[in-house]
């Protein structure tokens, strides 16, 4: 990593380079480090994801310069696109004078020909164009921007079902998982506050399983499921015969989505298709929750 690189990812830059000294071990170090956390936590709510102690400092009993060093993960860019997507879905009722200002939002956001991409079984909306930032009226949407997703994030944190360790998520709910998995969204679906949140939001399956999901604390594998590429519209598209190939050298368990006639090619084809060996599978891949343990 080079002097820009790390530039741009120090708070406040590279330290300047005097006398190093090193100190004997000292238990406030990690003292230190729990109240930086919190005035960190504090500062970015929902957005910290992370904040670890790092460095020799973290290490008990070992000698070090006496300076508590802190790794601090935060939203990737992209999740501000993801966002404001699906903002009118988690902010609104369907239905609602809110719902269709926070979508004209959406359209102010991204402009009225957005690009978009297949992302976690969904499609995420994105500014078609980010070469203009040089100009004045860039400067002044950019601007507007950043105060429309700090409003966003505030109308999130404010709600009440929502703080630093419960983050809203939105995916696809075509998912394997665990019994472990099952057993913990089995009991933690019949949360009262969320689930009552949720209840009237627009295709709130896809808001509410992958909350309890990403908030549980299990790991999370990638998908068993092959889903056909989008369209436009925020539809998959009928898989034809041109994607078997694709289905078939995936990997993956389970494929979407087929044509509804079922005398299209492609399903006529499937009961005779030849399945893969396992011997084939390195390693089976699939969406998963399992026991952490």
């Amino acid at each position: 990593m080079d002097d820009d690189e790390l530039d741009a990812v120090l708070v406040g830059g590279r330290e300047p380079i005097t006398r190093i000294t090193i100190a004997d071990p000292d238990p406030a170090w990690a003292e230190r480090f729990l109240v930086e956390r919190e005035r960190i936590r504090g500062a970015l709510g929902p957005r910290a994801l992370a904040v670890e102690h790092i460095g020799s400092t973290s290490v008990p009993g070992l000698a070090a310069k006496p300076i508590v060093d802190c790794v601090l993960v935060v939203d990737d860019p992209e999740d501000d696109d993801a966002l404001v997507t699906y903002a009118q879905r988690f902010l609104a009722r369907r239905g609602t004078l809110g719902f269709r200002l926070l979508s004209r939002l959406q359209t102010a956001y991204f402009g009225p020909h957005p690009r978009w991409r297949q992302r976690a079984g969904l499609v995420v909306l994105g500014r078609p164009g980010r070469n203009d930032r040089a100009t004045p009226s860039a400067r002044l949407k950019g601007l507007a921007r950043r105060e429309w997703l700090a409003v966003l994030r505030h109308q999130i944190e404010s709600i009440g079902v929502f703080d630093r360790y419960t983050r809203p998520m939105v995916g696809s709910t075509w998912f394997g998982a665990t019994r472990a998995g099952c057993e913990y969204l089995a009991v933690a679906s019949r949360d009262g506050p969320l689930r009552r949140y949720f209840a009237d939001r627009h295709i709130s399956d896809e808001l509410f399983v992958p909350t309890l999901a990403g908030n549980s604390g299990l790991p999370i594998g990638p998908s068993n499921h092959f889903i056909s590429p989008f369209q436009p519209d925020g539809h998959p598209r009928e898989l034809t015969m041109d994607d078997l190939s694709d289905v078939r050298a995936s990997g993956r368990f389970f494929a979407r989505k087929f044509p509804a006639e079922p005398d299209s090619p492609v399903r006529r084809y499937l009961p005779v298709a030849q399945p893969i060996p396992l011997r084939q599978l390195e390693r089976p891949r699939w969406r998963t929750v399992t026991d952490s343990r």
